[in-house]
Formats: structure tokens, C-alpha cells, sequence
């Protein structure tokens, strides 16, 4: 609502007082003017709407005195006044012809009591402010209780509260884990914690969870917060949770209502929900008294490392299994303003919060094997090129990192510390592995890179994690990238690879979804890369047993030596035969366990394997390919002495089955393969349901996926949990669920022993390293 004195209205006020005149103001008048918008501000020179406009008139019924400077002018209609429509109010002076006040409200009807149906009873008033407006108007009693508007008084002790409270505590912030949202054991569902919060300085209380559902993603999640009272009069807050689409600012309804809003997620996958609430000052300040302790503790050298890659670097997590409870006191981190305790939460200079990621463990081991404190800034994001990362692109990723860098350093020294070693953590590649980027160009990158950070910081050493090629990963241009980064860590004696086994993890030691790892295999990434890290700053001589060297490769104990073996080994009448090809294969892999089972064909080893890099293996069929590819895997025992094993298993590419949903029945194709089919489908068990079907299978090392015939108004999920447990849902566009049938293949699916067609042929190649004994 909109109310203003008009410029007619204070001329004769003024006119009034010089010639010691009474004023008089006697009359309402009500209008209805199309397309006036009630917020915006009234010009001070607008005179009556036109008679036509104009819907009712009415003499001033009230007058009273609130101070000497103000006066209220009042008027009420009564259920037998109307029924007409206005927006517009008019405080009018008859006898002097000048309209006096305007106010642009809200459009109104008014009713009246006709065939049984009460009409509504109204009051106007309007507030004249005006310097000895009492004496001008000669009004001297006190108004009524019933002219006063109390609302903007209420509402600014509302406001007062509200204040207060964000003085004391911030504007937006919760308790615990109130109003957290986490991923729940459901697909694409996802639950707010109850607890009690704060918005605005509005305190709101969730009594229970929340669960919804999230369609598309990725998506973000919203606290809405209004305050407002009920036919008893009872006032409260109300809190609502929204999802929307982009990110809102507060608003006002359509009732005048203000609404304030504040994120408290960003959920990126199934797995992963970005906590995004804000922390009270309570908590800003105890971090605050963490960072005193930091900058009191003078003359003490400390350590920096500053990460930088994509999002492997930067930390993303698609499970909390394996998070990390304890965090070294002498682990910080930099979150972009202040040096603040080290935590599984970590700003990232332009890439939101990571909710988890290597550095934790990385920080425990290294302060293990130091006693340093350390300081770590992460300046990776997600999804960058090697390109993406270098010095005059068009984001913030190099600049972040020299500002974040420079202001590091210079926190450390001013508060009386010693600058410590500044290195890089490094670990990229999935990008430029998409990218197919040449091995040529990547090292040509890396080294401008390198250059440009040595030119424009103080960092002496740069520590690469080298890229992983995950298993089940179709995308083959990771070698290229390793091959670069390997090679310009033997060219460049400042720059070390710190870690090169994340090719080796996968879904049960690490690995989430061929890129991203799990909190778990963040923790080895952190662990392992510290030993490295910490011996070469330090030179404290030859790294672990096996803990790779500057060069990527593993450094051998005077215990241990390199073996090389191979053998063929081919499957007649349903039994495997070993030929022995080499001397040096049955010096090592002597024969086939007898312990093999229907899962894993075991290959005995003379001498105790403690760890192999490297296996070269193939599966042919005398006849025809069959479309299997089998995968190794080396079980050493703890007992130096006793035999280990190689075991093999199989794994069929791509199982293409056909599911009618209304039968509950599923068949497959032959593929022209001598493969059984029909006997693998025996070891698939199936769970039916009115347009679902959860299948629990043998191991999966790739997704799955389905196809509709006809699939117009129809619309089909396929999602893998784990790696034997698929869930298929079928629904119309309204989500309801329908059966139908559908073309699913299932990707990499192992295959029991028994079901390998006779004639295939397995080739084995194996380096690793041995204990002497």
C-alpha cells in the first residue's frame, strides 16, 4: 500500500496556518482505477480520478488527535454499504476543493448482507502528518482505539526480534543436523532432518522428517519461511521445503506475506546431497578461536599445500561410507577468509563445499610422519581440462589459485609463523581422457602450467596422483595422460608422482561410478600419496615397500625381487587343462587349485606374491568369439611361506535379456554363441511388482540399461545398486507405475565357471614383485 499527502493537499496546509484558518477535511472517496499497481510509489501531484472511475463517497464519521503533529481522519462501512470494487482512497476537503491524501491499496470488495449472505464491515483512516496540523485542523480528542493501525507497529517489533537475533547468531543458520538433507535407501528419494533452525532470524522447527522425491537432477532444495496467524489469532512461523529449479530471492504473496528463503542442499546424483546450510556465529566464532590458536602458536614452521585438478581433487564423494571421525589438531585447511580446522567439509576456492574428499587422511599421515602442521587450500574444481587449468583462461581456476596461495602465505608470516614447504597436490585427467587429448598436448600443458605457478607463487614441488583407468570405463584415452604424467615426472626433478594405483580400485575397494571415488577410496588416495609426499620433502630415503618412486614405479625392498610368468590354460569336457608353454611358467604358476570353485578359477603360485602391477589376458573360443572377457585378481596371504593364488574370473560384455513385465518372464537370445544363456538366467533371481522388477545378479562391472518398444508416453528407469543389485521401474508420464515390455542388457555380468562353453582358451601374463625366501 502506497499513502502520501498530495502536493495541492500540503500547499493548503500551509495556506491555512499563515492565514490562521481552521482546516476542514470532510470527505472519502472511493475509486477503482484499472491497472494501478498499489506498490509503486503515488505521485504527489495526481488530482481525482475520473467521475466514472470513482464508486463511492463518504463523510469523514471520526476524528482524533495523536499528537500535536498528526491527526487521523476515519470513516467505516457498514454491511449495508455497496457492494462495489476499489483500489484507490481519497481524503477530500469539500469546502476548499482540494483533494488532501491519496492511498493506492490492494484491490478491495466490498459486500453487502443480501439474501442471507453478511456483508463485510470496513474501516479507512487516514494519518495526516503535517507540522501543528492539530492546531491547523482544531482537533483535540484522542482517538479511538479502532483508528489506529497497529499492524506496522507489530510489524516492526517483528522485526525488531528478527534483528536481534540475526545480530546475535546470524541471519540463517540450524542446529545439528536439523533441517540436513540425505540421500534415503530409495532410489532418487531424499529426507530433511527435523530439528529447529533459524531464517532470517525466524525460528522454525521441522517435527519430523521430510521425505520427497527429486525427478531430474541436479537439484536444489530450499527453506521457505513466512510468518502468519490463523482464525484464533494464534501467530507462528511456517515453514514449507520448495525445489526449485533456479535459485529464488524472498518474496512477498499475494496476501502481503513476506517469505524468506535460504538453501540448504544442492543434490548432484542419487548419492550425493551438497549440505549447504550456513553455521551460526556461535560456530564461526568457535572456529575462529581455533584459528587464535593457529596464529598464537609463533615461530612455528608450517606446511602448505594447495590442491589443485578436477573433481577427484576437489572431493566427490558419492557415499560417507569410511568418513573420517578424527582430524590431526595440527591439520588446517583455508576457507577463503580465515585458516580454520581441518574437516571433512572443505571450501573450495570457486567449486561450493566439498563434503569429502582425500585430504583429511592425507593431513593425519603426513602429520604422522612429520610432526608439521599443515595448512591445506583446495583449489580444484570438477570437469576441468588441463586447457581449463592454465594461466590467462577465461574462468578463476589459475587466479583463484594464486590469490588463495598469497593470502595463505601471508596469514602464516604475518601472524609470526615460518612458511613451511609449498607444494601442489595434483590430480587430473578424467577430461582430458573424454577429450582424447594428445599425449603430446597434455605434457605441453602440464609444463606451461608448471612454469606459469613456479613464476607467480612460492611453490617449489609439485605432487601428482597420477589418472586412473578404471575398470569398466569405455573410454581409452587414459593412456595417453599417464603416459604424459609420468614422463614429466621423470624430466622434472620438482615434480613427483605421489600415487599411482587409482586405476587399480573398483566398486568393492574404492571405486563409485568409473570416476568418482567413494569417501573410502578418498582415504587411500590421501593415506598412501602422504607417504610419498612426506619421504621426498624430507629425504628420508627409500619410500615403503610398496610406495612408488618419483617416476611412478614401485620401490623394491632388498626382500623382494621382480617375476615374470605366463600360461594357457583351455577348457575341455567341462574340466581346465594347464599347458605349460615356458619354463619360467611352471617354475611360478604350477597348476589349478583344487579348491576352484563355481566363481573363480584358481591358479596356484610357487612363491608368496606381495604385489603385482601388471597382467596381460585374453579368451578365445576355437570356433567363435563368444563375447566374454575375463579379469585377474592376486589373493596374497599374510604367511610368507605359504602358496598364493591368482584367481580368474569371467565376465559376459553384454547380456541383452527381453522382460514382460505382465508375464513376469524373461528370455535372452543365443547370440550365436554356445555360451548358456539359459543357465546364467538360473543364477539371476527376480523380484516382481506392477511395473518393477528388482533383479539380484553375479557381479556387474558395467551399468545397465533398457529400451521400450514404443516408448511414447512411457518412461523406464534402470539403476544399479552395487554391483549385483539392479532395480528397473515403468511408469506413465503421471509416474504411475505399468507393465509392459521392455529390452534390458546387462553390462560385464560375471559368468560361474560351469557356463563357460568348452574350447575357450585363457592366456596369462603376470609381473610382480615376490618376498625372497
Amino acid at each position: 500500500m502506497s499513502q502520501v499527502v498530495t502536493n495541492a493537499g500540503e500547499a493548503l496546509f500551509a495556506q491555512k496556518a499563515q492565514a490562521n484558518e481552521q482546516l476542514d477535511i470532510d470527505t472519502f472517496i472511493f475509486a477503482y482505477v484499472p491497472g494501478q499497481d498499489s506498490q509503486a510509489p503515488v505521485d504527489r501531484n495526481e488530482g481525482l480520478p475520473p467521475t466514472a472511475q470513482q464508486v463511492h463517497t463518504q463523510p469523514v464519521q471520526q476524528v482524533g488527535r495523536i499528537n500535536n503533529n498528526t491527526v487521523v481522519y476515519s470513516t467505516v462501512l457498514n454491511s449495508l454499504t455497496g457492494p462495489f470494487e476499489f483500489n484507490w482512497v481519497g481524503l477530500y476537503s469539500s469546502v476548499n476543493n482540494t483533494l488532501v491524501a491519496i492511498s493506492h491499496v490492494k484491490s478491495v470488495n466490498k459486500t453487502i448482507t443480501e439474501l442471507g449472505n453478511a456483508g463485510n464491515t470496513l474501516n479507512r483512516n487516514f494519518a495526516i502528518e503535517y507540522s501543528g496540523i492539530s492546531d491547523i485542523t482544531g482537533i483535540t480528542v484522542a482517538p479511538e482505539t479502532w483508528q489506529l493501525d497497529f499492524s506496522a507497529r507489530l510489524a516492526g517489533m517483528d522485526e525488531l526480534t528478527q534483528n536481534l537475533a540475526m545480530d546475535m547468531n546470524g541471519r540463517d543458520w540450524f542446529i545439528g543436523d536439523g533441517f540436513k538433507v540425505e540421500p534415503t535407501e530409495n532410489d532418487d528419494e531424499f529426507r530433511v532432518i527435523a530439528g529447529v533452525g533459524y531464517v532470517h532470524g525466524m525460528r522454525v522447527e521441522l517435527e519430523q522428517d521430510y521425505v520427497f522425491s527429486v525427478q531430474s537432477y541436479p537439484q536444489n532444495v530450499y527453506v521457505d519461511v513466512w510468518f502468519d496467524g490463523d482464525a484464533s489469532g494464534v501467530w507462528k512461523t511456517n515453514v514449507s521445503i520448495i525445489l526449485p529449479t533456479d535459485n529464488p530471492n524472498n518474496y512477498e504473496d499475494a496476501e502481503g506475506k513476506k517469505h524468506y528463503l535460504t538453501q540448504i542442499a544442492f543434490i548432484d546424483s542419487i548419492y550425493e546431497a551438497l549440505d549447504t546450510r550456513l553455521k551460526s556465529k556461535i560456530e564461526k566464532d568457535l572456529n575462529t578461536l581455533i584459528s587464535d590458536v593457529f596464529r598464537n602458536q609463533n615461530n612455528e614452521i608450517i606446511d602448505v599445500f594447495i590442491v589443485y585438478g578436477q573433481s577427484n581433487a576437489r572431493g566427490t564423494p558419492l557415499t560417507t561410507d569410511g568418513k573420517i571421525e578424527y582430524i590431526s589438531d595440527k591439520a588446517f585447511m583455508y576457507d577463503g577468509s580465515e585458516v580454520v580446522k581441518l574437516s571433512t567439509k572443505m571450501r573450495t576456492q570457486n567449486d561450493g563445499d566439498s563434503i569429502g574428499s582425500a585430504w583429511p587422511a592425507f593431513a593425519n599421515e603426513y602429520i604422522a610422519k612429520t610432526g608439521r602442521k599443515c595448512v591445506i587450500a583446495n583449489c580444484a574444481k570438477g570437469s576441468q581440462s588441463i586447457k581449463d587449468l592454465q594461466k590467462g583462461e577465461s574462468n578463476t581456476n589459475y587466479s583463484g589459485l594464486v590469490d588463495w596461495h598469497n593470502e595463505v602465505v601471508a596469514m602464516i608470516s604475518n601472524n609470526g609463523n615460518i612458511v613451511g614447504n609449498v607444494s601442489i597436490l595434483f590430480n587430473q585427467g578424467e577430461q582430458d581422457q573424454k577429450l582424447q587429448t594428445s599425449y603430446k598436448d597434455y605434457y605441453s600443458f602440464l609444463h606451461q602450467l608448471w612454469m606459469d605457478i613456479k613464476s607467480d607463487t612460492t611453490i617449489t614441488q609439485l605432487f601428482i596422483w597420477e589418472l586412473g583407468l578404471h575398470l569398466g570405463s569405455s573410454i581409452r584415452g587414459a593412456w595417453a595422460i599417464q603416459a604424459a604424467q609420468r614422463l614429466f615426472c621423470n624430466d622434472n626433478a620438482d615434480v613427483c608422482m605421489a600415487y599411482d594405483k587409482l586405476g587399480g580400485f573398483n566398486s568393492s575397494n574404492g571405486l563409485s561410478d568409473n570416476a568418482h571415488l567413494t569417501q573410502i577410496g578418498y582415504n587411500k588416495m590421501g593415506r598412501e600419496g602422504a607417504k610419498a609426499v612426506a619421504s621426498t620433502l624430507f629425504d628420508n630415503g627409500v619410500a615403503s615397500d610398496d610406495s612408488p618412486n618419483k617416476n611412478g614405479t614401485l620401490e623394491l625392498s632388498s626382500f623382494q625381487k621382480w617375476q615374470y610368468a605366463t600360461a594357457t590354460f583351455t577348457k575341455n569336457n567341462g574340466s581346465w587343462d594347464y599347458n605349460n608353454t615356458t619354463g619360467r611358467s611352471g617354475s611360478f604358476i604350477i597348476e589349478i587349485d583344487d579348491e576352484s570353485d563355481l566363481n573363480e578359477l584358481k591358479l596356484k603360485v610357487s612363491s608368496p606374491v606381495k604385489q603385482y602391477i601388471h597382467y596381460s589376458i585374453t579368451a578365445e573360443q576355437q570356433q567363435a568369439s563368444v563375447g566374454i572377457s575375463p579379469c585377474m585378481r592376486v589373493n596374497s596371504n599374510t604367511d610368507e611361506t605359504s602358496n598364493d593364488y591368482v584367481g580368474v574370473k569371467f565376465f559376459i560384455n553384454s547380456l541383452p535379456i527381453r522382460v514382460d513385465l505382465e508375464q513376469q518372464t524373461m528370455d535372452v537370445d543365443s547370440l550365436g554363441s554356445s555360451l548358456n544363456y539359459g543357465e546364467l538366467l538360473n543364477s539371476i533371481t527376480a523380484d516382481w511388482g506392477i511395473g518393477s522388477l528388482d533383479l539380484i545378479t553375479p557381479n556387474q562391472n558395467g551399468l545397465p540399461y533398457g529400451s521400450i518398444r514404443g516408448a511414447v508416453g512411457k518412461h523406464l528407469r534402470v539403476n544399479s545398486l552395487g554391483t549385483t543389485s539392479t532395480k528397473v521401474r515403468l511408469t506413465d508420464l503421471a509416474d504411475e507405475p505399468i507393465n509392459d515390455s521392455i529390452n534390458l542388457t546387462l553390462n560385464n555380468v560375471e559368468i560361474p565357471l560351469a557356463d563357460i562353453p568348452n574350447g575357450v582358451e585363457v592366456s596369462v601374463g603376470l609381473i610382480f614383485s615376490t618376498y625372497r625366501v
